[in-house]
């Protein structure tokens, strides 16, 4: 069994009969996690609070280290299933989520509410470490079925807010390669009748799940969630038994996976900086050897025990446009790149102003206009 240190606020085990809430830490873990708002408030019934959600859970997700295979947001709750590769990153990843995401859907909000989070029993998320592929697969499937479970719409394809990062299979063959499942018997689960893995595989799905973009698909639904169901209810606390939850407000880059990633900077349209050595970097697999082509240059690097890479390229020539090409186990073409002036400004509300509204009131830019600038703020 794996190590792992354990967080709670009790100083018993076991109390009236339940077991008392506690948080696991265990590095290179496959992760349940759901929380739901309080008094079952559809805080995210809106599209708005909708893409407040998935924008903070994706960047912390990134920067401590998570990476979910699949997340499904209703009007009042959420699951995720995914990786962590270090577990001492949870209780910071779960706080800044729903810290940041509690103050900005308050914000959308006619009355706040304080206790965003917290329920009754002042339970703030729970969390659980997956003991083997079956239950993986059966979490993955819990997660990604949650919109028919709720009445809202019977294919999850359909569904603009269940967003399926990782396929189960490439999933699951990726976390028994890494050894990231607990692999502990659980007693009062092992009664169970057997269950055919291939009724879980999601394999069906996955041609109608290309990988989300950050701008999520339009959707409009009036559905509220109901009130989750007994067996619902009888799998959080079997989840808690196995990996558990926590009493306070703590939360959630990269999946350890074969799949080379880039940061956001790094794609289609983007301009490099002339006559200096440009950096490229990313992360992939601990280990796995990355090249960078670019022109006529062809660098490459290892990833580190931390997944991260990076190399540079020599110093370039005005011109484009070009394509830079990443491979390690996949292979990443970053198009119509150019080489040029990169120039960076700053400032708040000025900074979305077209240069058409400053055209009547200044006279340079009227000049140079020469009157084909277009009065579309639009272009």
């Amino acid at each position: 069994m794996k190590r792992f240190r354990k967080s709670t606020s009790s100083s018993v085990e076991q109390f009236e009969g339940q077991h008392c809430y506690e948080h696991w830490y265990v590095d290179n873990q496959v992760y349940f996690i759901t929380a739901r708002c309080r008094d079952q408030f559809p805080a995210f019934r809106s599209e708005h609070a909708k893409g407040i959600f998935f924008d903070r859970f994706s960047f912390y997700s990134k920067k401590y280290g998570f990476t979910p295979f699949v997340t499904s947001l209703l009007d009042n709750h959420y699951h995720t299933i995914g990786y962590l590769r270090v577990g001492e990153n949870l209780g910071p990843m779960m706080q800044k989520v729903h810290g940041s995401v509690a103050k900005l859907v308050n914000d959308l909000l006619p009355q706040r509410r304080p206790s965003f989070w917290v329920d009754a029993g002042h339970q703030d998320y729970f969390d659980g470490c997956i003991r083997d592929e079956l239950q993986c697969r059966r979490a993955f499937r819990y997660t990604l079925t949650q919109c028919k479970r709720h009445g809202i719409c019977s294919n999850p394809a359909d569904y603009p807010y269940t967003r399926v990062t990782v396929d189960i299979d490439r999933a699951v063959k990726r976390a028994l390669e890494l050894k990231a499942f607990m692999e502990v018997s659980y007693k009062r689960l092992s009664t169970e009748a057997p269950l055919n893995c291939s009724e879980l595989r999601t394999g069906r799905f996955s041609d109608q799940f290309p990988p989300h973009t950050s701008t999520p698909r339009r959707f409009t639904s009036n559905t509220r969630c109901r009130v989750p169901k007994p067996e619902i209810k009888l799998m959080l606390k079997t989840i808690r038994h196995l990996g558990t939850a926590t009493l306070a407000g703590f939360m959630l880059s990269g999946w350890a996976s074969a799949a080379v990633k880039l940061p956001n900077v790094i794609s289609d349209h983007m301009v490099l900086q002339r006559d200096t050595s440009v950096p490229i970097w990313g992360t992939a697999t601990p280990g796995e050897k990355v090249s960078v082509r670019f022109r006529d240059q062809e660098k490459s690097a290892e990833a580190g025990k931390d997944g991260k890479w990076s190399i540079k390229l020599d110093a370039l020539k005005v011109g484009g446009p070009d394509e830079l090409t990443i491979k390690g186990q996949n292979t990443i073409e970053i198009k119509d790149v150019l080489v040029g002036e990169v120039w960076v400004g700053s400032g708040q509300s000025n900074m979305q102003m077209g240069v058409t509204s400053y055209v009547p009131k200044d006279e340079v830019l009227e000049k140079l206009s020469n009157g084909n600038l277009s009065k579309d703020p639009a272009h």
